[in-house]
């Protein structure tokens, strides 16, 4: 696929990537309230520490009712048992960046090369989808 798109490709997910790092890592010093998760942010935050034993886990034994994964993976990542967020938000912001990849992809089959092109760069600096990439789901 990226072959396919060339260079050009490349350079819009490098330049998206950039641009989502940048607002992942300045997010908690522009938004204080990014700092702290609430609502269901922190119900992720307190699952995911429940699953690393470091906080009892009253909900282990219950159905799910929320996404089951992402604990799991805020579980995963370095940071989160301190109340660091930084590789939470590098982390969306790289699957952001793939998800790019599948736009292209989508939209390549339905029209040219220039369109799928047109598409990953309007996507990629779309404000909202970076916005929400920066914050931890459910906040």
């Amino acid at each position: 696929m990226l072959r396919e798109g060339g260079r050009a490709l490349l350079v819009l997910l490098l330049a998206a990537l950039a641009f989502k790092l940048v607002a992942a890592l300045t997010v908690e010093r522009e938004d204080p309230l990014a700092a702290w998760p609430t609502s269901d942010a922190l119900y992720y935050v307190e699952r995911a520490r429940g699953l690393l034993g470091l906080k009892a886990d009253p909900l282990a034994r219950e159905a799910y009712h929320l996404p089951p994964l992402y604990p799991w993976v805020l579980a995963a990542v370095p940071g989160v048992q301190t109340g660091s967020w930084a590789g939470v938000r590098v982390l969306q912001a790289v699957a952001g960046t793939l998800a790019l990849a599948g736009v292209y992809r989508l939209s390549r089959r339905r029209g040219s090369r220039a369109a799928a092109l047109i598409a990953v760069g309007l996507t990629g600096l779309y404000g909202p989808l970076t916005f929400y990439q920066t914050r931890l789901l459910g906040d």
